[in-house]
């Protein structure tokens, strides 16, 4: 007897790039490491950066009591964490860009969180999501349902 798997890499990442257009993430980030890091080592450094964002969008140390719908999202896939970790990652920057006189402005200090977040290595290259395009791509080594993604309100605490 053949045996045909539910969930099949194509449906995952089928329902993930619709998961993507309801989220409505506008932009593409790559969040590199420049160095081998464990994928705990790698969550860590994520959780850090998103806390950050949030301080800058939100203006006060304790970004706890913020509800998760008005805090950074942004959804983000691990990659070739055996030799440059990196994070393929689709976010909605327009509140934190909102907080800087300029786009420059914005993608420079979310730079400088990053390099905060890593402990100064890596680098932030950022563009605009148009279409399904980087979703394809940063979802590219997903092949299972329980393939691993970083979601920033996972790191949420609530009150």
């Amino acid at each position: 007897m053949h045996y045909t798997p539910i969930f099949t890499a194509r449906k995952v990442r089928n329902g993930l790039l619709e998961w993507f257009d309801a989220l409505d993430l506008p932009h593409a980030l790559t969040l590199n490491t420049d160095r081998s890091l464990t994928l705990p080592r790698l969550r860590s450094i994520f959780s850090r950066f998103c806390l950050h964002v949030d301080r800058v969008r939100h203006g006060r140390k304790n970004v706890q009591g913020v509800p998760t719908a008005d805090r950074f999202l942004c959804v983000a896939f691990p990659e070739h964490l055996e030799t440059n970790a990196h994070l393929h990652a689709l976010a909605n920057l327009r509140p934190f860009i909102s907080c800087f006189p300029s786009a420059k402005a914005a993608t420079g200090y979310l730079e400088y969180i990053w390099r905060q977040s890593t402990r100064g290595a890596g680098s932030v290259f950022i563009e605009e999501a148009h279409n399904d395009g980087f979703g394809r791509y940063a979802s590219k080594g997903v092949i299972a349902a329980d393939a691993p993604y970083f979601l920033s309100s996972d790191f949420h605490r609530q009150p």
